[in-house]
């Protein structure tokens, strides 16, 4: 199974110009973890970096005004993503051993498609895992019937 068949096609984009206030607001009504955040560059609109529900938490720990910060002073210019066709288990692990919750998902032409999270690389490893034990059971079973036979 491949990072594409389990990401979620929804991506979430925000300008780079955008308050964190309204951010933040958005990703609470939309129940989002994870927003693109874009910049105009030679005409087009391109993804210049993520803004995570943890980067919101360091606004407000830090005490700093979310109604006067824009979304590019807090955001990681550097988001980190996934191939459309990248392993499951591989990027599971890949996550987990640099500290990540999410990040993004892009196509074989480096085009966003969506986001995936721990969680749900999580769910799909463990759905892998259940099935082949399930299978060994029943494999297992089956042979001992034929043994007593």
């Amino acid at each position: 199974m491949s990072i594409g068949d389990i990401c979620e096609r929804r991506i979430s984009v925000v300008p780079a110009s955008t308050l964190v206030l309204a951010a933040a607001r958005s990703m609470h009504s939309f129940g989002d973890r994870l927003l693109v955040v874009t910049d105009e560059r030679g005409g087009r609109r391109v993804a210049v970096g993520i803004v995570t529900e943890h980067d919101l938490l360091g606004v407000m720990a830090l005490d700093e005004d979310p109604s006067r910060l824009t979304v590019r002073e807090i955001m990681c210019p550097h988001a980190p993503f996934v191939g459309e066709s990248d392993d499951v288990l591989e990027t599971l692990c890949w996550m987990r051993r640099h500290g990540l919750r999410d990040v993004v998902v892009h196509g074989k032409a480096g085009v966003p498609l969506g986001t995936v999270s721990l969680d749900q690389l999580a769910d799909s490893v463990a759905g892998e895992l259940s099935e082949v034990a399930a299978h060994a059971h029943h494999e297992s079973a089956a042979a001992n019937r034929r043994a007593l036979h």
